[in-house]
């Protein structure tokens, strides 16, 4: 029963949705504003999309939740390598939040946001949340290399991997960076 909701990349949508709504100043233009009123949506926006995705800072949740729960039960700290998603499955949702084209991640701005949460919490479980972690299958490689050379004591799992975009590679430096589980 949300009157409001942001639609795409919320990083600079959601700053300018809390200033507008301080200033009263109108929302009409708003990338990714939905608005919806007595239960239907009157207005809903093309989503903003941040192009160069590199250029947002690490998330460092840490300095605002407490992860103390997440070191205790062994819950694994969320990591997009990517947004988008270029394949056309009727099932997901992908392509509507994050677009139809891959915005890549530099594997080694990936693997610095990993050792800074380890070093910062001492969690070192993290899962790869994008919609298809090994498409394109040579990025999820770089990513793995990035990761490797760290040196770093990982347990690694995959929201998904697509079974079509596999290759001994792969599976070799997913080995090698302690990947526990593959959903």
């Amino acid at each position: 029963d949300l009157e409001f909701a942001i639609c795409g990349d919320g990083e600079a949508a959601m700053v300018e949705f809390a200033d507008r709504l301080k200033n009263n100043l109108p929302l009409d233009d708003l990338g990714g504003l939905i608005i919806r009123k007595n239960g239907k949506i009157t207005r809903e926006n093309p989503p903003h999309r941040v192009t160069d995705i590199d250029s947002l800072p690490f998330p460092r949740q840490h300095h605002f939740i407490d992860l103390k729960h997440y070191r205790k039960l062994r819950t694994p700290i969320q990591i997009q390598t990517k947004r988008g998603c270029e394949l056309k499955c009727a099932y997901c949702t992908y392509n509507t939040v994050e677009g139809h084209e891959y915005r890549l991640r530099d594997p080694r701005k990936i693997a610095d946001e990993i050792e800074m949460i380890v070093k910062e919490t001492g969690i070192n479980h993290f899962e790869f949340s994008d919609s298809t972690f090994n498409i394109p299958l040579d990025h999820a490689k770089n990513v793995l290399r990035a990761i490797n050379a760290k040196k770093l004591d990982l347990n690694l799992q995959i929201m998904g991997l697509n079974p079509g975009a596999v290759d001994e590679e792969l599976i070799s430096l997913m080995k090698e960076s302690n990947f526990k589980e593959i959903q």
